[in-house]
């Protein structure tokens, strides 16, 4: 799709930090997606970086997506939900264990009121600096929820894994 995007963060004061996003975006197929996001966040400690947040999201996809066919099966071309919106609680943490080694952990917890379904996501991040222009970054994601959402209405639990290695280098 081509997104057109307003993102805002505000601290209002030390520690405590606004957010908000706003996306528009039409498909090739000429269906329109509008998405909200806002978040509240409150830093509990500077070292290790602890931040605990709440965020609130909304999609909506106007039309239904267009079917796609493989074999004997027929499936949306992509996810459309009709009004989809989560509630999150989230906490965040990192450390640096020295100048090269850092990690970082993130947990969530969502409640998605139009399918009465309850998520969880686990992130895990390791950093190592080889140079100050070089590093290696691997991140570990989990996702489980217990009862999802579709344009059709409820659907069945769900879990999903992604595990990325990156080799970044900064010009």
């Amino acid at each position: 799709s081509d997104d057109y995007k307003l993102y805002v963060l505000y601290n209002a004061v030390p520690r405590v930090s606004f957010a908000g996003e706003v996306i528009y975006g039409k498909y090739s197929d000429s269906n329109e997606k509008r998405s909200l996001m806002a978040e509240a966040g409150y830093q509990l400690a500077d070292i290790p970086y602890l931040r605990a947040a709440y965020n609130y999201f909304h999609l909506d996809i106007e039309d239904s997506a267009p079917l796609t066919r493989g074999g004997d099966t027929q499936e949306s071309a992509y996810w459309d939900p009709v009004n989809f919106e989560t509630h999150t609680l989230r906490l965040e943490f990192r450390r640096d264990l020295n100048e090269q080694l850092s990690m970082g952990a993130d947990a969530a917890l969502s409640y998605s009121p139009k399918s009465g379904g309850f998520s969880k996501s686990d992130f895990l991040s390791t950093s190592y600096k080889f140079t100050e222009q070089s590093s290696l970054r691997l991140d570990a994601k989990w996702f489980d929820q217990s009862g999802g959402i579709d344009r059709l209405g409820e659907t069945d639990s769900f879990w999903a894994a992604n595990y990325n290695i990156t080799l970044q280098y900064r010009f």
